[in-house]
């Protein structure tokens, strides 16, 4: 399971020791004011690197995307940004808000 960790800020993620760990800065956490969200609700198991992305489920080897929301079946995705309610996505790079790719 990868980890997941809160940082000041987007600066400070990008200067973490260990870049496999998933990053969030504690104003994403509690955007949602009626229901903040804990790290545990992210769901971010199989994937490396990702900042303020969460519920991708059954995503594997994502790498490095940024802020990318209810991603499903994705495989290695490499860089993406913004993306949003992606299916069966695989081998995206640099996908920027891909919103709904499938590639089957």
């Amino acid at each position: 399971m990868s980890k997941i960790q809160v940082f000041k800020d987007y600066k400070e993620f990008c200067n973490r020791k260990d870049k496999s760990i998933n990053g969030v800065s504690q104003d994403f956490l509690e955007m949602n004011e009626d229901n903040p969200m804990t790290i545990d609700e992210l769901n971010l198991v199989n994937c490396e690197g990702c900042w303020n992305c969460y519920e991708c489920q059954n995503c594997i080897n994502c790498i490095d995307c940024v802020s990318c929301i209810d991603c499903q079946n994705c495989i290695n995705c490499l860089q993406c940004i913004n993306c949003n309610n992606c299916k069966y996505c695989q081998y995206i790079e640099d996908g920027n808000g891909c919103d709904g790719i499938q590639i089957e």
